[in-house]
């Protein structure tokens, strides 16, 4: 997939994947967020839309986007999504 532009996910496309609540991926995103790991962005085709993307900072960490603070299931789960 060389070339090709970074998918970022949706905070309800993420929420559907990961078999969630929006709210319950909201609060898992909150600490990295707070941290500089990920951040939000309005959804460039739909305004009501979230697109959550790793910041450096995130990439870097090369922790789950949930992690430590995440329940263990839905870290476990965050780890599988990039």
């Amino acid at each position: 997939m060389c070339g090709a532009p970074p998918h970022h996910p949706l905070r309800v496309e993420l929420a559907r994947r990961l078999r969630l609540q929006k709210s319950t991926v909201s609060r898992l995103v909150g600490q990295p967020t707070a941290r500089g790991r990920v951040e939000r962005a309005p959804a460039p085709d739909d305004g009501r839309g979230v697109v959550l993307r790793l910041t450096a900072s995130g990439q870097e960490s090369g922790q789950p986007a949930g992690a430590p603070e995440a329940p263990p299931t839905a870290a476990a789960r965050l780890a599988g999504i990039r």
